[in-house]
């Protein structure tokens, strides 16, 4: 059966990052209303590298990756594994 069928009013579009401007626009196209959110983190100090018997040196250097480099790796391979 349809979401109309069952009375549903509302789709909930979900999050898109600000930089995202194509999926912003396709999402207003459908009349989506925008509201922002801010996000707050803790804790503000980068965490310490811990080294430990066992751990990878991918998982030790992790922590200190910019997150604009995380995200960036991730668009980029949600391109071509997504």
């Amino acid at each position: 059966m349809d979401a109309k069928q069952h009375g549903l009013k509302e789709v909930d579009l979900g999050r898109s990052d600000v930089h995202e401007t194509g999926l912003s626009v396709f999402k207003d196209r459908l009349g989506a209303v925008r509201s922002y959110l801010t996000y707050l983190r803790y804790p503000l100090d980068p965490p310490r590298l811990v080294v430990t018997s066992g751990t990878s040196w991918p998982q030790k250097l992790a922590p200190y990756i910019p997150d604009v480099l995380v995200a960036f790796g991730g668009r980029l391979l949600y391109r071509h594994f997504g």
